[in-house]
């Protein structure tokens, strides 16, 4: 064996008459507990090089211990939590030290709001041990995608209801659904984690190969991120006390229902990998970017109130950038599709 730096060279070699076969490094074999017996996964990887990973390690609970003390701000205890959970930590065991009470309730809160599948199995006085019992199989990816989008679709619309006739309770339970589309982005974003550090195939979480992995990864961004201006939308409209002016509500609302159109049309291109209707999507974004311009120039110049004012801009701005998530989506949708197109016609 030649080695340079962590690069190992071996010799393919011919047995049995027609099969080929390549030894493992003895290092590596040590490092990872490997006996005569066991298996490893081989997985091909876009460029067709492979990844070997043991089986075994793919299957052991991973374990992190977190300790809290009273000196420990809320905040970072709970930015220390959710990284274990994204991590990939099967079982988070916190170790709470003096006056916590605050830290302990915090944690409660973020399982509950933003965690899909973890519960407390254990507490004592001291130590509460979190588990995350959510399976892959039972959430794929594109199902926990779907599920975003609909929720996030359904957020804008409500939100655009509003515009003439405010109504608090609907605008509020819009603001709370915001968590459960942080709950689907949390879980999707473990479980490709958990594919990029070798403990789960992609296959597992529904998708093909790590190119799809990372494409998946940029759209729930995008989604999570639609998800804050719907609900900013609905904020903002819950915070003014009054609706919005008719004239300006109408504008506004002819804008929101295009972007909620061009939001169904990413959509259905993300689904099928429509690459037509995906660059359909990005020529109507254009349009939409124009439309908001104007309402805004049109704004500017008419004499409205300035808590009015404030609040339809804020309104626009977030119609915008809903619009700009579309493209984006849209753009990885084409580049998803012709990437799934050039690896079929390389076989």
């Amino acid at each position: 064996m030649a080695m340079t730096e962590k690069h190992m060279l071996r010799r393919v070699q011919l047995t049995g008459g027609s099969t080929l076969i390549v030894s493992l490094p003895k290092e590596w074999v040590k490092s990872v507990h490997l006996k005569p017996g066991d298996y490893v996964v081989v997985m091909v990887q876009p460029d067709n090089s492979l990844k070997i990973i043991p089986a075994h390690k793919r299957k052991e609970a991973h374990e992190s211990i977190l300790y809290i003390d009273e000196n420990m701000p809320p905040s970072i205890a709970v930015r220390e939590f959710i990284t274990r959970y994204l991590v990939g930590y099967d079982v988070i065991k916190v170790v709470f030290k003096g006056k916590t009470h605050e830290h302990r309730v915090a944690l409660r809160n973020v399982m509950v709001k933003k965690m899909i599948g973890v519960e407390i199995v254990e507490e004592t006085v001291d130590t509460v041990l979190f588990q995350c019992l959510a399976k892959p199989a039972e959430l794929p990816i594109r199902t926990a995608i779907n599920r975003m989008i609909k929720v996030s679709h359904y957020m804008l619309k409500d939100s655009i209801k509003c515009l003439r006739r405010r109504e608090g309770t609907l605008l509020k339970e819009i603001i709370e659904r915001d968590d459960t589309i942080d709950k689907f982005y949390l879980f999707i974003v473990r479980q490709l984690k958990s594919v990029a550090m070798g403990m789960l195939l992609p296959s597992e979480v529904g998708l093909s190969d790590l190119r799809e992995c990372l494409g998946f990864r940029l759209i729930a961004k995008s989604v999570e991120r639609i998800g804050d201006h719907a609900s900013r939308i609905a904020e903002v409209l819950f915070e003014y006390a009054n609706p919005l002016s008719e004239d300006l509500a109408q504008k506004i609302e002819k804008l929101g229902a295009r972007v909620c159109d061009t939001y169904e049309k990413t959509s259905l291109a993300l689904s099928k990998y429509d690459k037509v209707l995906a660059h359909k999507v990005v020529d109507e974004v254009d349009k939409i970017r124009g439309m908001e311009e104007n309402i805004v120039r049109e704004l500017m110049q008419s004499e409205i109130n300035v808590e009015e004012a404030l609040t339809a801009r804020t309104i626009l701005e977030s119609l915008k950038r809903i619009a700009d998530y579309c493209a984006d989506i849209a753009e990885i949708t084409v580049n998803l599709s012709v990437e799934g197109a050039l690896e079929k016609e390389g076989k």
